[in-house]
């Protein structure tokens, strides 16, 4: 499956753009996020759902929620609002994930 690394088009630090960089920079394909997101609490579905979903993401597809970013910003380890600035406020992750 092609992947698109050079930016989704849209302004920079958006959340595709964030997500897209998250990925990369653990050397994880769109797959190996897909496979992360399995385990989910918040993002249930098959493989190849899971696979569109990110894809679309970095499409810049806004159909993500405060649950799927708690959830994906506890597989890369990082803030909600690194992933995504413009997110609603949510608790801070330590005390969600400790």
């Amino acid at each position: 499956m092609c992947e698109n690394v050079s930016g989704s088009g849209t302004s920079p630090n958006t959340f595709a753009d964030n997500l897209r960089r998250a990925r990369i920079a653990r050397g994880w394909s769109q797959s190996d996020l897909a496979e992360k997101l399995e385990t989910s609490d918040f993002v249930i579905g098959p493989p190849r759902i899971l696979l569109r979903l990110v894809e679309l993401w970095e499409e810049g597809d806004p159909v993500h929620n405060t649950a799927h970013l708690l959830d994906l910003s506890r597989i890369f380890g990082i803030p909600v609002e690194e992933l995504d600035p413009n997110a609603p406020d949510t608790p801070p992750m330590h005390i969600i994930f400790d």
